[in-house]
This record gives C-alpha cells, structure tokens and sequence, in this order.
C-alpha cells in the first residue's frame, strides 16, 4: 500500500461514516504521523479526526452507533461497541477500544453521545516518511 492508498482508505472509511449518520462535520485534524514497520523500519500513518457538535441526532445513539458497525463490519472492519457510563457515551472503535492500534497500525474510533459525534483514525503504517509527505486538504467543514 502507498501513502496515498492509505491516506485515501481512511479518508474514503471517514466519507462513509460522515454520510451514514448525516449532519455537519468539522475536521479538526489531519496530518501524517510515523510509524513503525513490521521489519522496524520508519514508515508513515495518515490521521484524521472530524467531529460535528450540538446537533440533534437522527436517532438514537446506540442505533446510530450499530448502523455505522454495520456498515463498517460490511467493510471487512470488525468493530467492537461499548458504553462508556461516565460519559454517557457509545464508543465503537477497532481493534477494542484501549488497545491501541492493530498490528499494521491501523485504528478507527467512533464516538456518539446526544448532540456530539466524533470519528477518529490512523492508516495502515507504510513506507514513507511522515515529513515529507503533503497532507492536502479535504475540506475544513463538510456536509
């Protein structure tokens, strides 16, 4: 995988959350991160964060958290779903939320509570070097 295939899977994973669940969404961060190979070497990791805030949610959270399992599940992402009690929030993440990032440095993590939705990601770990790689744009504030 290049660092444009695994910048455009995250953004592509992102784009159909987005439109899955609906509303405005604002990113607040991309930027390119390193990372570890699995022979060691230095790669590259693609981050994206993106959150719409004080919206009223389509449905409830924990349905609009199971439809995004759904479809990331179709996606070939198996995905963990808890609560988290105190913040009365729903966190769908892979690999399970407090493990950190998969083997090949690929995370995703899913936030719902009432009036806030939050995605966050890295890539998969490629060569690279996170320095001189161009972050592009995708746009501050999507619809």
């Amino acid at each position: 995988m290049t660092p444009d295939e695994a910048r455009a899977s995250l953004i592509d994973l992102y784009v159909a959350t987005r439109d899955s669940l609906g509303g405005t969404w604002t990113i607040g961060s991309q930027t390119w991160l390193g990372c570890r190979l699995s022979d060691g070497t230095e790669g590259a990791a693609f981050a994206l964060g993106a959150q719409r805030r004080g919206q009223a949610l389509d449905a409830d959270p924990k349905e609009m958290a199971h439809r995004v399992k759904v479809q990331w599940s179709a996606l070939g992402i198996s995905s963990s779903l808890f609560f988290h009690d105190e913040i009365a929030q729903y966190e769908l993440s892979f690999p399970r939320f407090g493990l950190g990032p998969a083997p090949d440095g690929f995370i995703v993590q899913l936030s719902i509570s009432d009036g806030y939705v939050g995605f966050s990601g890295e890539s998969r770990c490629v060569p690279g070097d996170s320095y001189e790689l161009d972050v592009g744009e995708i746009g501050r504030t999507d619809e």
